[in-house]
């Protein structure tokens, strides 16, 4: 787990912390903050799983309460669960598993979660161990919260190197090494490539009659607008200003 490679770090959680407590099947859910949902992102078994889930929609669910109350969920036995708790759980997919008993474990980095790590179904078909299987997985999701977290803080800082601060846009500097990049590219396999600069009019009339906040707030709009014009791969990019380029490949007639 010691990677900056978040692909990495999730197939190695999956393939190998189930051998370390005999389960047949792990998957791991990441926290996605924007929209407060979890997030599937890695699993050793084919079967149907929820690919997002809504904490606020169910919040009684099995990750929804590792979530909430930063503690694991053991479940020995689902129908004893729920009627310990009182809670109805969310067994869409029960028919997917041999046994009815699981382990859910909230990864915490500092006080937030970045992730849910779930086990289930053990080889033996006998129920998960509180004294021998939860500290183990507890203490594995331990390190793999801080792997996570280190993964995230390696992305964040590569795109604050790369993006305008405000926009969001790619800045100048990296808008010009992947358009000399594209050039050569393009140049190569003879391929045409597209070029757009766009500026507002008026500019300083609207940061002189509304402040910059107001000018602010009228390129973030604009960012927003030229991003969700554009296709995957087009790069936008703040120019400088109140400039904007977008780049693409062109697409010939014979190419559609």
């Amino acid at each position: 787990l010691n990677s900056l490679d978040l692909e990495q770090i999730a197939k190695v959680a999956v393939d190998k912390i189930p051998q370390i407590v005999n389960a047949r099947f792990c998957s791991l859910y990441l926290h996605d903050y924007q929209n407060d949902d979890l997030v599937l992102h890695a699993r050793n078994h084919p079967q149907d799983l929820h690919k997002r889930i809504a904490i606020r929609e169910r919040p009684d669910s099995i990750m929804g309460t590792a979530y909430t109350t930063q503690k694991s969920v053991h479940i020995m036995n689902m129908n004893d669960f729920e009627t310990a708790t009182g809670k109805s759980l969310d067994r869409e997919h029960a028919g997917n598993y041999k046994t009815a008993t699981c382990i859910s474990v909230p990864l915490l980095a500092g006080k937030y979660v970045v992730g849910i790590l779930n086990l289930a179904d053990k080889v033996d078909d006998t129920a998960f161990d509180e004294m021998n299987d939860l500290p183990v997985v507890e203490q594995i999701g331990q390190v793999l919260a801080l792997a996570i977290r280190n993964c995230r803080l390696f992305s964040e800082v590569q795109d604050q190197a790369r993006t305008d601060g405000m926009t969001g846009l790619l800045n100048y500097r990296c808008f010009h090494e992947l358009l000399q990049n594209e050039i050569h590219r393009s140049a190569r396999y003879g391929r045409p490539l597209g070029l757009i600069m766009l500026d507002v009019d008026h500019f300083k009339n609207i940061n002189d009659t509304h402040g910059h906040p107001g000018g602010d707030a009228m390129l973030i709009e604009l960012s927003k607008r030229v991003r969700k014009a554009l296709r995957r791969e087009d790069l936008p990019a703040r120019y400088g200003g109140d400039e904007i380029a977008i780049m693409g490949r062109v697409v010939a007639h014979h190419d559609h």
